[in-house]
Parts: C-alpha cells; sequence; structure tokens
C-alpha cells in the first residue's frame, strides 16, 4: 500500500493546482497533474485518459470557461485516503453580463512520490454542466483521450474519512 498523504499536504498541492487554473496557467496546472492521470467529468459524460486528453480539457476551460467565473470561492472540502473533496459555489456570466449561482464537486485523487493528481471525478450543476459543454465545444470528442463515459464499468475504491476541513 503507497503512503497516506496529510490533510495539510493534498490541500497543498490542490491549492496550487486549483490556482493555477483560476490564473489560466496550463503549464502550472499540468505540473500538478501525474504523467498519465484518469478524469470522470460524470455529469458530462465524460471520461479523460492521459496528459494530452486532460492538458486540452483544461485549456478550452482556461479559454473559455473560466473568464465567466465570478464572485466564486470553496465551499467546503474533506479528505479521504489520498483524496480530497471540494465543493466550489461561484457565479457564471452570460452572454448579456447576467450572473448566475453555480456549483461543482471535484474529488481529487493523488499519488504519492512525487505528490500528483492522478485522477479526478467531477461534477456540475445543471447550469453549470451547460456552461461546460458550451465552453468544450462539441469537437472536444475528436481530441485523443477524450470519451463517453460508461458507468457500467467504474469500479469502486474504498475510501476511508478522515475529516472535514475545520473539524
Amino acid at each position: 500500500m503507497s503512503e497516506l498523504l496529510t490533510t495539510q499536504e493534498m490541500l497543498d498541492h490542490f491549492n496550487v493546482h486549483a490556482q493555477a487554473e483560476f490564473l489560466r496557467d496550463i503549464e502550472t496546472t499540468m505540473a500538478t497533474v501525474s504523467d498519465d492521470p484518469h478524469y470522470e467529468w460524470v455529469s458530462l459524460g465524460m471520461e479523460l485518459n492521459g496528459q494530452g486528453a486532460v492538458r486540452e480539457f483544461y485549456q478550452r476551460f482556461m479559454d473559455n470557461l473560466i473568464p465567466r467565473m465570478k464572485n466564486g470561492g470553496r465551499r467546503m472540502a474533506a479528505f479521504g485516503d489520498n483524496s480530497i473533496w471540494q465543493e466550489s459555489i461561484f457565479d457564471l456570466e452570460d452572454d448579456d453580463g447576467a450572473l448566475t449561482k453555480h456549483s461543482s464537486l471535484t474529488i481529487a485523487r493523488f499519488q504519492t512520490d512525487p505528490i500528483k493528481i492522478i485522477g479526478e471525478h467531477s461534477y456540475g450543476s445543471p447550469g453549470f454542466n451547460d456552461f461546460a459543454r458550451r465552453a468544450l465545444g462539441e469537437d472536444i470528442w475528436d481530441v485523443p483521450g477524450i470519451t463517453p463515459l460508461d458507468i457500467s464499468k467504474i469500479q469502486l475504491m474504498p475510501v476511508s474519512y478522515i475529516g472535514v476541513a475545520g473539524e
């Protein structure tokens, strides 16, 4: 069994990752991700395998979605074995300048040596999913490593509860 990370190690690494995303810094974002990541955007029905797929996904989010995010922040964080759950609440600005409230939940899993994000499982509120689909574009499915998610093949993994930030 691999070494368990502390909650602070996971939070520190995830914070670098999240800040780089919102600064639209693709190189720092990708430096926090493992060489062979596996992401699942369950509410988009999307699976991403490999650095190329994850990079293209993040680049499209950075170019087309992050600039629309306003007034946001972390609502909660919880921890499991080498994993962090993080919920965010934020406003998204539509084409007319109107702001609407949205949420997302990301569960990030970590490898330990070196500490990197090996995978994410993400969920968005219905309105956020609509913004995300437009930001990604219909041709996202043409990117190697991005495929429809087959939920019947998702494997369950044992996770023990460690705690919630601030407990």
